[in-house]
């Protein structure tokens, strides 16, 4: 575990953030990953990149700690690092902080568990991203279809693109990445979704797919396990979906850490996302994701994928 944690936070510094000489770098994080952030730390000194590190115990629901607030805020350090339980990107001063502060954050994902991440090729990344980034510009409505009952349909509001690629200022996304989506337009999706891979926090869902239907963004269950109600009493905002996003690793990866959710990067695959949408709308509070399997995606009238294979028409992988 620890050489995939050594092979991946090379990547990650030297493909992803790439450090310039001058800038200062802070990680975040939690008692879950001590070890992890002292190779993190172990890689800097090694390399003289100047690096410190700030400790926090945040809860769901906490209010943001002082310390944390100032990171964002504050006028210093370029790069933040996060790497916690408890996922604080969708917060108010994350986005201050990457927009306004025009810094670079990275919000890692890795599950206490191996994972061939580290070989994710940033570039050929940056270039499926930026294919489908175009055609997402051009339009202005997505329906999505799985064999399994999927059957929605949205209008896009902001679009965003995460390859990995955080070298410029006001960057930053998840690492590893790899998902290329949207908030839609507040009100307009509707349909049904059959949740077939994975819910995070609930567990991986193949064998007994979750069923939602989605009237003006809010959710009502169909079909789900007590776990899966029990997720989203825990926050109103979490009965409405905020985030629809394509993956582009084409690594697949499952593991079995239920708080992570790095399947939604797989190639082939659609999340959505349940709650918060600070990146790029108004809706505050907890989010999760939850992914599907193999969709038939229309962007417009574009067949832009087709039971989880892009149209090589659009779409093409061996650039």
């Amino acid at each position: 575990f620890m050489k995939y944690m050594e092979k991946e936070i090379q990547n990650l510094m030297e493909n992803s953030l790439v450090y310039n000489k001058g800038e200062s770098i802070i990680l975040i994080h939690d008692h879950r990953y001590q070890l992890i952030a002292d190779l993190i730390v172990k890689y800097c000194k090694e390399k003289d990149i100047p690096i410190s590190c700030l400790f926090t115990n945040y809860q769901p629901h906490d209010i943001l700690p002082s310390k944390v607030k100032s990171v964002f805020l504050g006028e210093k350090p370029e790069i933040i690092i996060l790497w916690l339980s408890h996922n604080i990107w969708h917060t108010p001063e994350r986005k201050i902080a990457k927009y306004q502060k025009k810094k670079r954050l990275v919000n890692l994902l890795h599950p206490n568990d191996p994972c061939p991440y580290y070989l994710a090729d940033i570039q050929k990344m940056n270039k499926i991203g930026k294919q489908l980034s175009e055609i997402l510009k051009e339009s202005s409505k997505v329906h999505i279809f799985s064999n399994n009952g999927t059957e929605i349909e949205a209008q896009m509001a902001i679009r965003f693109c995460e390859t990995g690629d955080y070298r410029e200022p006001s960057s930053g996304g998840d690492f590893p990445a790899g998902e290329v989506g949207f908030g839609p337009v507040e009100g307009t999706v509707k349909g049904r979704i059959v949740y077939d891979l994975k819910v995070q926090h609930v567990s991986f869902v193949k064998n007994s797919p979750h069923i939602i239907e989605v009237k003006n963004d809010e959710i009502t269950i169909i079909r789900a396990s007590e776990k899966f109600r029990q997720l989203i009493n825990q926050d109103s905002i979490l009965k409405y979906l905020s985030e629809i996003s394509i993956g582009i690793n084409p690594i697949w990866v499952e593991v079995n850490d239920i708080d992570s959710i790095v399947e939604e990067k797989n190639l082939g695959t659609v999340h959505f996302g349940q709650g918060s949408n600070l990146s790029y709308g108004h809706r505050e509070g907890a989010h999760f994701d939850s992914v599907i399997q193999k969709p038939t995606i229309y962007l417009d009238n574009c067949l832009i994928m087709k039971d989880g294979r892009f149209n090589e028409r659009y779409i093409n992988l061996k650039i």
